[in-house]
């Protein structure tokens, strides 16, 4: 029993001076995080509006713009204090050693203003003999400062430095890194996708090549709808709704010169926007939105300006594993295939279809009969491709291809 006891004892024992020693190391290093912080953005609260050589960025109601009226993208405000979060302090000098500091060697600086106070960070010199560089913090709210021996860390300048050999100690990459942050212009901060905010789960898409429609995310629907046997295809709803999310213009200006041609219009809850071909002497795809002008390439054009049909599932009712026969107008049987067996008709059958559209004539001129079970389609070829009628639904599914 005595044994028992001192070996719970001992137990117990090691587990609390465990507990002890890992509470111990993790406020340790709490501690040195915080150190090592340029600035705490907890404590400093909500950023208002931030500063630097070549940007100046503030709040207009929920949102951030440029001087010249531009929206700024939040994300990329949030990647750029992310990157000075990797600024670490080293040490802060003394006041005798800052007596020996020149400030005229103060470059590129960085102007914050916070709900709860207002910052000013000065980069200086590079030291000689290693990586780091001086930094001075300046508590303009406060009235105070402090200078600093401060380093940059991620993972190119770790990279680099174990690169460098030798040299590692004094490379200049990493200062040379923050000295680029700290010059960034304000397009770097340019929100370049104009939907962010404005889908509401419903759009209403208009364009020269295609009727005017809108496309409901929530039921998966289409107005007009699909084809009384023709299916939604999902997917592609959940592809135009990542595109919104993902879009990213080439650029985005404040639009100063004539619009012409307009050949489109998209519209999400109560924000429109319009598509042009010319921009003052510049062809191409322009979309705007308020007075603010994305440029489009092509590919970003058809990714949002997509057709009705899209959204079908454009591919004939044949099962997959189905056996078929074509024959001629004459009925004689001239090949006889497998949806599951690879052929040109296969290859033809198993496509999306680039359109459908009712039978409104009563004559269908064909040239070949499909017959897969107990469905049959007719098929015809003219210059544009293939057209084949589904003899069940009456609907007309127009392919590219051609069978020869």
């Amino acid at each position: 029993m005595k044994n028992l006891y001192l070996f719970i004892t001992a137990v117990l024992l090691i587990v609390f001076i465990y507990f002890f020693e890992e509470t111990k190391i993790r406020e340790e290093y709490k501690e040195e995080q915080k150190r090592e912080e340029l600035f705490s953005q907890k404590e400093m609260g909500t950023l208002k509006s931030l500063q630097g050589s070549n940007f100046n960025l503030t709040t207009d109601g929920d949102k951030f713009i440029s001087n010249e009226g531009i929206e700024i993208s939040r994300g990329q405000i949030a990647f750029f204090l992310e990157q000075l979060q990797n600024i670490k302090i080293q040490r802060i000098l003394t006041p005798e050693e800052v007596k020996y500091l020149d400030e005229s060697t103060l470059k590129e600086k960085i102007h914050f203003i916070f709900s709860n106070g207002e910052l000013e960070i000065q980069i200086g010199q590079k030291l000689q003999f290693n990586s780091s560089f001086y930094l001075k913090v300046s508590n303009i709210k406060q009235g105070s400062f402090k200078w600093a021996v401060a380093k940059y860390e991620n993972g190119y300048t770790e990279s680099l430095q174990a690169n460098s050999g030798n040299e590692a100690y004094r490379t200049s990459g990493p200062y040379d890194q923050v000295r680029s942050i700290f010059s960034l212009n304000d397009d770097f901060f340019f929100n370049l996708n104009p939907f962010v905010g404005t889908f509401e789960g419903e759009v209403t898409i208009d364009s020269f090549r295609n009727p005017k429609f809108a496309v409901n995310f929530v039921n998966m629907t289409t107005i007009p709808q699909a084809f009384e046997g023709v299916t939604y295809n999902k997917e592609a709803f959940k592809n135009l709704v990542d595109t919104f999310k993902n879009f990213k213009a080439k650029r985005v200006v404040i639009k100063n010169f004539d619009l012409e041609d307009k050949i489109g219009e998209i519209k999400l809850g109560d924000v429109t926007l319009s598509l042009f071909r010319k921009y003052g002497s510049q062809n191409g795809y322009f979309l705007l939105k308020g007075n603010q002008l994305y440029f489009l390439t092509s590919e970003l054009f058809r990714s949002v300006f997509v057709p009705l049909q899209f959204f079908w599932n454009r591919k004939l009712n044949i099962d997959a594993d189905s056996e078929y026969l074509i024959s001629n107008q004459e009925g004689e049987q001239i090949f006889k295939g497998r949806m599951s067996v690879a052929s040109k008709w296969t290859d033809i059958l198993k496509k999306e279809a680039h359109v459908i559209r009712k039978k409104i004539a009563n004559d269908f001129l064909f040239t070949y009969k499909i017959t897969a079970g107990k469905q049959s389609f007719l098929v015809r070829e003219n210059s544009e491709g293939i057209e084949i009628l589904d003899e069940k639904s009456h609907l007309i599914f127009h392919f590219l291809d051609k069978i020869k």
